[in-house]
């Protein structure tokens, strides 16, 4: 028998070879979009470690916690301006935490003795921190204590004895009162607040 062949076509078939080629390139297509999803998806991240491997990355965030001590620390040393920025920052990174609102709040009333216009600031922060806990005191206070000192005496009241439903030994609460009550001319009320606020806290030099 005789085999004909058709020398036009190559001895060797590359068919095998084209297959094997689209899967490498299938492959490659494959491995590079990965590659590119996973830079988009990571950008910042992978921003932030090329910057510091040359020295040039942003200082990292302090985590609110760090700021609010620090903002403690800077009150009890006299920067209340310094206490003002770090605790400002701790509370909007965590705006509904009772200690740092309250913390924050007592910085704003002692700066609005020379700058009046940070009282409305500290009623808001109390009315946040009631909202954010309305069983703790402290709100209270922040907000009876502003709105005595933003000349809202008597409004400053009732919210100064709300927070007495909540906690009658909190010291700050009667130094509130005690002061509203005082500019409404309810002298013997006051008096009888600041004394029931020192009694509950007789290291409270604003209750004295």
């Amino acid at each position: 028998m005789q085999i004909k062949r058709d020398y036009s076509q190559p001895f060797f078939s590359d068919r095998r070879r084209k297959h094997g080629m689209g899967r490498w390139l299938l492959l490659y297509i494959i491995i590079i979009g990965g590659f590119l999803f996973f830079v988009d998806s990571n950008f910042s991240t992978l921003q932030l470690m090329a910057l510091d491997a040359v020295g040039q990355a942003p200082p990292p965030t302090p985590f609110a916690s760090d700021l609010a001590n620090e903002g403690v620390e800077l009150f009890m040393s006299g920067d209340l301006e310094g206490a003002r920025v770090s605790l400002q920052r701790a509370v909007e990174q965590q705006p509904s935490n009772v200690d740092y609102l309250y913390q924050y709040g007592r910085v704003l009333i002692e700066l609005g003795v020379d700058d009046n216009s940070l009282y409305p600031t500290a009623i808001e922060v109390g009315e946040q921190a009631i909202q954010a806990n309305p069983n703790d005191p402290r709100g209270y206070a922040i907000k009876a204590r502003a709105m005595d000192l933003d000349g809202q005496s008597a409004n400053a009241v009732p919210v100064g004895q709300a927070g007495l439903q909540v906690d009658r030994n909190f010291s700050p609460l009667w130094t509130a009162l005690s002061s509203a009550y005082r500019n409404i001319d309810r002298y013997d009320v006051s008096l009888q607040a600041a004394q029931t606020a020192i009694q509950n806290d007789p290291n409270d030099p604003t209750a004295h």
